[in-house]
């Protein structure tokens, strides 16, 4: 969406500069920021230190060099891929995926066919049969 435009002007004897902002690219740039918080909240419990041996997704991350987010949209668009490749349109979704010699469990929701994820993990019973 690029910058917001915005208009410069003097107010009052300060001399301080005033910036205006259309609300129409404040109300875009207020979702892009709550979007981003989004995401970031999601890799976060996914891939943070605190779930990352719990969902047993730590060796898969390795093979990132630890970069959660490269992980994290490279699984997503996998998925995303499944799901449109299903034809989901709407609704809760629980499935496995096969991705990099990894047998990943995902869940999530589907809006308009659109992936959301709920979180992502292997089974210990997988675990255990990747060995």
């Amino acid at each position: 969406m690029g910058r917001p435009s915005s208009t410069n002007s003097t107010s009052g004897n300060s001399g301080t500069p005033q910036t205006t902002i259309n609300n129409n690219e404040l109300n875009d740039n207020v979702e892009k920021i709550s979007s981003n918080q989004k995401e970031s909240n999601r890799i976060e419990h996914i891939w943070g230190d605190k779930n990352l041996k719990k969902h047993h997704l730590d060796e898969l991350l390795n093979e990132y060099h630890g970069d959660k987010v490269a992980a994290y949209h490279d699984l997503d668009s996998k998925i995303q891929d499944l799901v449109s490749k299903k034809n989901v349109k709407d609704g809760l979704i629980t499935d496995t995926i096969s991705f990099k010699g990894h047998k990943i469990t995902f869940t999530g929701n589907v809006i308009n066919g659109t992936y959301y994820p709920g979180t992502y993990y292997i089974t210990e019973e997988d675990l255990k049969n990747d060995s």
